[in-house]
């Protein structure tokens, strides 16, 4: 992004936290605490000592505009994108496995009492500023950017990563990684 951006952000904000029609741009990365967890989830089921382990990155560049609008009223817009290089156990023989994001993100969070209205209650996106975005809410003026920020990776990520994909995975017998040699049972 070209304006300077902010380096940090909670992941809470308050909408008054934001002039109206002002564009707010941020570059976060692990060094802001909940976007540590998010990386810290994404790698959870690792070891530190894991044979092969490098450490991970997660980064998010975005801007935030607060607007008013009907029938939207006083929202905010949040659009960008999340760039994650990470590691993870191969599904079958849990070989850690390096693994790349790279997003485009777009949401808003409009008031909390759009969610209760039964034409909303189904909808996952909502169309305002000549745009479509994800829809979130805000609760009494607080809006949750890490909810979004965490719920996009969490979308995108590969659920069921394999290293290869011809991995011959582990034996349901003996456990021998069936890549690395072959234990002469049947699969």
């Amino acid at each position: 992004m070209s304006e300077e951006a902010f380096t940090s952000v909670e992941a809470k904000v308050k909408l008054s936290d934001f002039k109206m029609d002002e564009t707010y741009f941020y570059e976060l990365d692990e060094t802001q605490d909940w976007v540590a967890k998010i990386l810290a989830e994404l790698e959870e089921n690792l070891e530190d000592d894991d044979e092969g382990r490098e450490k991970g990155f997660l980064r998010t560049q975005f801007r935030v505009v607060r607007k008013k609008s009907h029938p939207w009223g006083d929202h905010l817009l949040v659009d960008g994108a999340i760039q994650s290089s990470y590691q993870a156990a191969c599904v079958r023989c849990l070989t850690i496995t390096p693994r790349d994001l790279d997003i485009e993100i777009a949401g808003g969070f409009i008031n909390d009492h759009f969610e209760k209205q039964p034409e909303y209650e189904e909808s996952t996106t909502f169309y305002t500023s000549n745009s479509e975005y994800d829809m979130y809410f805000h609760n009494k003026g607080t809006a949750n950017l890490g909810e979004l920020i965490h719920e996009q990776v969490f979308m995108n990520v590969d659920t069921l990563p394999l290293h290869d994909p011809d991995c011959k995975g582990l034996c349901s017998v003996c456990g021998v990684d069936r890549n690395k040699e072959d234990c002469g049972h049947d699969a």
